[in-house]
């Protein structure tokens, strides 16, 4: 992890659509936003902008450092090697998790842990490469190898479907899964905005 963002840029280019739907969903003044995965913060300084009270959290602590230099107005905590959120239940309106899922090992764990921390009847907005069936078809005649680099750190593939099927076995509840970007039938992103269910206990 630590390589990785060795090699990284400061400036580095960012996916502008999962951006815009992340502002979307947490951009609001007052919310507590959690940025899951927060990397050098360029999410977070956009939501604090917004007026957004913003807590970030990567396992990176290269990322971590960066994003303390960069976003004064908001506060970066690095990850627990347990894969555990420095954060008590229930402490957030809104959790955003912007291209990490496809990274993550333990999907069940950090799934959980987002619901642990949202406060009942809070949102999480999650993005992730789209794998529906069509557009994985059409990756696979005319990109594959790009699409798929075996040097880039990407162990999952999400459809809507089981992108949807996991928000919905980890205990979420009025899941909206949408394909974004680019044309009709070949969007490469796949959005989903989930809620916490309003009652039951904090976890």
């Amino acid at each position: 992890m630590e390589d990785v963002w060795r090699s990284i840029p400061p400036g580095h280019s960012v996916d502008g659509r999962a951006y815009r739907f992340a502002r979307e969903v947490a951009a609001a003044p007052g919310t507590s936003v959690l940025d899951v995965g927060c990397g050098d913060g360029r999410l977070a300084a956009e939501l604090v902008k917004s007026g957004a009270q913003v807590n970030g959290t990567d396992p990176s602590r290269i990322a971590i450092e960066r994003a303390r230099e960069a976003v004064p107005g908001a506060v970066f905590n690095q990850l627990g090697a347990a894969g555990r959120l420095p954060y008590d239940d229930s402490r957030f309106d809104t959790v955003t998790c912007i291209h990490v899922l496809q990274h993550v090992v333990d999907t069940q764990l950090l799934l959980s842990e987002i619901r642990r921390v949202l406060r009942p009847g809070g949102t999480v907005a999650v993005a992730v490469p789209n794998n529906g069936r069509l557009y994985r078809t059409l990756v696979a005649l005319a990109a594959y190898e790009r699409r798929h680099d075996p040097l880039q750190p990407i162990i999952r593939f999400y459809s809507d479907r089981s992108l949807a099927r996991a928000l919905d076995e980890l205990g979420f509840e009025h899941i909206e899964t949408q394909e974004r970007g680019g044309i009709p039938l070949i969007r490469p992103l796949l959005a989903a905005v989930a809620r916490k269910p309003a009652t039951g206990s904090g976890r």
